[in-house]
């Protein structure tokens, strides 16, 4: 991570920077004053950039427990005059909307931007979905860079944008935009004072404009469509959306990462065509457009996900152009789903133009399947050492096969895989408790939710009190690993690290949260501690009620890490000759340190972390500690080796 290059790059000096570091060092030099978030990929380096940034340049930076309060934080600051970013990706806007269209209405007094970073393919996602729609849903202006160069002149400009337009404005990228180098030209970061300034509220007091009761909210809502009247003027500025008009009777419409791969697609194909990019999604340069599509013969739209842009200019061209051919999506030329590719985008071009395709790319994908046949497969896995394994496997071991398992979203997720089977629903961030509150109203098995300790903070809380409320019957497993380690290891409300020394926070305790909330039956155990944890596990099942086990252990990486920090070593175990081959550790544990040879358990030590879990878990107590490097000097010097 280019953290030095951000940090003291010089005005004018060209730097090879992430979209994700090129949009922090364009929010920097922006001015902006206050950031929050809840971090998820591809997302996640924005909000960790700034949140370390924020001493040096003086900004607030807080990882706020969800997207929601994200925004409202970030709103609250805007509504003060100062420059707020709130940071989130796709699905995280889903959890802020609410918030969201309600500030299109009232507006902000200084400048609010909303960072949604999409994620087309899901790669690390539970849903596709394509959030340019919302720019158009809420009435919001929208930015959709194409490369991390333009996703940094962005971000500067979204702010800037939304000060003059007193609107929040949202900055979509996508995974290849935010996770893709390039050398990205830097300028001037504005010098900041720091503590930030305070205000007197009575500045800004104005409940006709800030309070959505129905009487001011409809006059605001009149209001709002002049706004975007306005800014449907400023987004035809050719700096967001240039056209490269060559006087061509083809033209290529295109915006995001899909316009990099047109332009490469011109290349291959050795086409000449008008080019449009789309950099404002919401509102469309709609004179723009026409004047672009006037004289075309044939238009084709390259775009990942919905056909947004080709919806839109189809119907710009009833009246521009009637004659005007279309293809994309609706033609069936390009794929709905998924991202787009390089590949994807010559093809589906040379195929809406009959086209000679000069790469035989079906017959390197047939290859390319054959020889993926012959490699192994490789499945995500939990980490060595992780204690979400050694809890899944006493959740098993306590109710078998017949429970019913609502997982969440988070590293536990991969119990969905055998041998752990221990995950069987999973839909979105905090809906294991309110899926199997409906669940158990139906089920004689028992019903037991898995969630981890951020997700718990960021949506499980009310879910947990309307299981209260309505004396459900099931057990929630709270996985607390003392971090949000899917997305970076980033703390929360129950997870406080060395990253807070700036800003402080008081911690809260997952156990006296569940107390609060009204559950009488909580445990809190270590997750190592299988025996207990299953006997606690079985236990709280047969419990009339609501029953909360937190099941406690850090992640194995940050574990890892602290002892290295320290000098600690981590000391593997072994298999003694007491092995008698049951395999109990791969069959129903599972960790990758553990293999098999000639039929008994082996472990092997450059991968095995010393938790110990699988030495509770063996039957014939197998499974030994190694002797440390220390121990084994300390017995050759002494003779007792």
């Amino acid at each position: 991570m280019a953290l030095k290059d951000i940090q003291a790059g010089e005005p004018g000096e060209k730097v090879f920077l992430l979209g994700n570091e090129a949009i922090v060092r364009g929010a920097l030099e922006a001015g902006v004053e206050l950031v929050a978030g809840y971090p998820g990929t591809p997302s996640s380096e924005v909000l960790d950039l700034l949140f370390a940034l924020a001493p040096e340049f003086g900004h607030l930076a807080e990882y706020s427990v969800n997207e929601k309060v994200a925004v409202e934080t970030a709103a609250g600051a805007a509504i003060v005059g100062k420059r707020a970013f709130a940071i989130m990706k796709h699905v995280g806007v889903n959890v802020a909307t609410d918030a969201l269209f309600a500030l299109a209405q009232t507006g902000v007094n200084g400048a609010l931007v909303i960072l949604s970073a999409d994620d087309p393919g899901m790669h690390s996602s539970q849903s596709e979905q394509d959030n340019r729609l919302y720019g158009e849903h809420m009435h919001l202006p929208m930015l959709d860079p194409s490369s991390p160069a333009e996703a940094k002149a962005f971000a500067q400009a979204a702010f800037e944008l939304s000060h003059r337009l007193e609107l929040p404005v949202i900055l979509r990228t996508t995974t290849r935009v935010s996770h893709g180098s390039a050398l990205v030209r830097l300028g001037t970061i504005p010098p900041r004072a720091a503590p930030a300034e305070k205000v007197h509220w009575a500045r800004y007091r104005n409940p006709q404009r800030f309070t959505m009761v129905p009487v001011f909210a409809r006059a605001r809502r009149l209001l709002l469509t002049e706004k975007i009247a306005q800014a449907r003027q400023l987004c035809e500025d050719p700096r967001y959306n240039p056209v490269k008009n060559i006087g061509s009777s083809v033209g290529i419409l295109a915006s995001g990462i899909a316009y990099e791969y047109a332009l490469e697609a011109l290349q291959v194909l050795e086409l000449e065509a008008n080019v449009m990019k789309i950099g404002t999604p919401y509102p469309l340069p709609q004179q723009t457009m026409a004047e672009f599509i006037a004289d075309l013969k044939v238009l084709v739209v390259c775009e990942e996900l919905e056909p947004y842009l080709e919806d839109r200019v189809r119907a710009i061209a009833k009246e521009a152009n009637p004659g005007l051919k279309i293809y994309g999506k609706r033609s069936g030329h390009l794929p709905l789903e998924f991202e787009y590719s390089s590949q994807i985008v010559i093809s589906g071009l040379a195929k809406a133009l009959s086209l000679q395709l000069p790469v035989e790319f079906e017959k390197i994908e047939h290859q390319a399947r054959k020889l993926i046949q012959d490699l192994p497969a490789r499945t995500p896995v939990f980490c060595p050492g992780c204690p979400h394994q050694a809890s899944l496997y006493a959740l098993k071991q306590a109710v078998g096969q017949e429970a019913v398992f609502c997982g969440d979203i988070g590293c536990y997720t991969l119990g969905v895989q055998s041998p752990h089977n221990a995950v069987d629903t999973c839909l979105c961030m905090g809906a294991s408790i309110g899926l199997a509150n409906g669940i158990q109203y139906f089920s004689d098995d028992p019903v037991v939710a898995i969630i981890g300790d951020s997700t718990f903070f960021h949506s499980g809380l009310s879910a947990l009190a309307n299981a209260v409320y309505h004396q459900a019957n099931l057990t929630l497993v709270v996985l607390d690993n003392d971090t949000t380690a899917m997305t970076g290891h980033q703390p929360h409300p129950s997870a406080l690290d060395h990253r807070m020394k700036h800003t402080g926070g008081k911690l809260l305790d997952i156990a006296q949260v569940a107390e609060g909330l009204g559950v009488t039956d909580v445990k809190v155990l270590g997750a190592l501690e299988t025996e207990r944890l299953t006997e606690a596990v079985k236990h709280s099942v047969a419990h009339r009620g609501v029953s909360v086990i937190v099941s406690k252990e850090p992640c194995a990486l940050n574990w890892d890490r602290r002892r290295r920090r320290v000098g600690q070593p981590i000391v593997a175990y072994t298999v003694s000759d007491r092995c008698n081959g049951c395999l109990e550790c791969l069959r129903d544990f599972n960790c990758i340190a553990i293999y098999e040879q000639d039929g008994l358990a082996q472990i092997d030590a450059a991968l095995c972390n010393g938790c110990g879990a699988c030495a509770t878990i063996c039957p014939e107590e197998a499974i030994i500690q190694r002797r440390s490097a220390g121990d084994l000097l300390q017995e050759l010097t002494h003779g007792t080796f």
